[in-house]
């Protein structure tokens, strides 16, 4: 079913006139929180209490794609020479039992052999780093004086630095060592904190569990409810602009995880083979940062720069080269492939949208800003090219690059090069009728 069949303009501008009012709710609604406090406490305690149910969304979604695959490949095993009806339902209840399980166990093993070889290293590197830093910024400090050759400069750098450890020894002894017993409890309850989310994460588990087995039966509620309010033919394409929207959103958030996992992996080999220090470390901090597109190779960098620059300046050097070429291996080889541009969003709108996003809602808003502008720029293509179709023009962007004009009669496009073509013709004939 084509456009022109499937849209027309009164129902597109409902569905339009419907998303925008979601987005001014949601954001009145996160204006809301943010600016009264009772709300603002009423709002956390629910959440606090739905945490486990928000986990298992959560892990229900990243496993979804992966239950999905063993699902197929269980389904055309088992399915092999089987005619009866009444097994063929039987087998694909099995089989999608055992596709939950696969799923989640896979998922599982993922996020444990990424802790077992992730979190030792790091603990290893962050106390190696912490011991080795101090000397390594006094070492700097002694080879800066001794290349100033003792200079006035170098004293006040050397008085400053000596001003600055002066009161942070204060601080620590007036400020840190009196209140060591709140610290202390601030520390007890974040530990607190940790234990519990671990927990929620458990159940979350096992309510992604639930959400997978019957997820047939939510989708059938679901729809029940849509077709409920709306008319069929409405219903019909708010269901489609669903469907999209989660292809949107899985699409771009599972394959940035999966692209971030391999651009992790490869940073790793590349720093221990180049001999840099920290390589889990740095490898990690790449890998996590990644997930926030365009710029997150290059928040990530920083940081690490810095590391590498305290145990060898020409090193930092190398390592900004690799990032530089590592970026471009990314977003022109991995992760199109892996994408394969998901969003609909080019290059200049994914800036553009991750700044809005970030200058409102911080990293959350820079890593859901691509799909949610994703699903809004195909919402708006959608509307445009059914007004085109209407009107009986063109609905690819191509055909308007080079076009002059629209003849208002013929409802054709008039290029440049038909432009000078004309031209030249009336040239011929003013010419051929002065001669004559």
């Amino acid at each position: 079913m084509n456009n022109k069949d499937f849209f027309n303009f009164k129902n597109l501008l409902k569905l339009a006139l419907i998303v925008i009012l979601v987005v001014c709710v949601c954001i009145a609604f996160y204006f809301l929180i943010d600016r009264y406090t009772g709300f603002a406490e009423g709002w956390k305690k629910l959440f606090s209490v739905l945490e486990p149910v928000l986990f298992g969304f959560l892990a229900a979604f990243l496993v979804n794609p992966i239950m999905v695959a063993y699902e197929k490949k269980i389904l055309k095993f088992r399915l092999k020479k089987v005619t009866d009806e009444a097994k063929i339902e039987k087998i694909k209840k099995s089989s999608h039992l055992l596709a939950i399980a696969a799923g989640l166990t896979t998922y599982l093993l993922i996020v444990a052999g990424l802790v077992v070889l992730v979190v030792p290293q790091l603990i290893i590197n962050i106390a190696g780093l912490l011991k080795t830093a101090p000397g390594q910024v006094e070492q700097y400090l002694e080879e800066f004086r001794s290349f100033m050759h003792n200079s006035a400069f170098s004293e006040q750098i050397a008085t400053l630095v000596k001003t600055v450890t002066s009161m942070v020894d204060q601080f620590l002894s007036n400020t840190v060592m009196p209140q060591l017993g709140t610290y202390l409890s601030v520390f007890t309850s974040g530990v607190v904190s940790v234990l519990r989310s671990f927990l929620n994460m458990f159940i979350g588990l096992m309510v992604a569990v639930y959400i997978l087995a019957d997820k047939d039966k939510f989708k059938g509620q679901f729809k029940k409810i849509i077709y409920a309010i709306f008319k069929p033919d409405t219903g019909n394409r708010v269901i489609k602009t669903l469907r999209k929207t989660n292809d949107i959103f899985s699409g771009f958030i599972v394959g940035k995880l999966i692209d971030s996992l391999i651009i992790g992996l490869i940073a790793f080999v590349v720093l221990w083979l180049m001999k840099m220090p920290y390589p889990v470390l740095l490898a990690s901090i790449i890998g996590i940062t990644n997930i926030i597109p365009v710029f997150g190779p290059f928040i990530g960098a920083i940081p690490c720069m810095i590391l590498v620059f305290l145990n060898e300046p020409i090193q930092a050097l190398y390592f900004l080269i690799f990032i530089i070429i590592l970026q471009q291996v990314d977003g022109n080889i991995i992760g199109p492939n892996i994408l394969e541009n998901t969003t609909g969003l080019s290059s200049f709108w994914i800036i553009v949208v991750i700044l809005i996003g970030g200058g409102y809602f911080g990293v959350p808003g820079m890593l859901l800003a691509v799909p949610v502008f994703g699903v809004i720029f195909y919402l708006l293509r959608k509307l445009v090219d059914w007004v085109l179709a209407k009107k009986g023009l063109p609905e690819k962007s191509e055909n308007y690059v080079k076009a002059e004009r629209i003849d208002s009669e013929t409802k054709e496009i008039i290029y440049k090069e038909e432009k000078e073509e004309t031209k030249e013709k009336k040239k011929r004939f003013r010419f051929f009728r002065r001669r004559e």
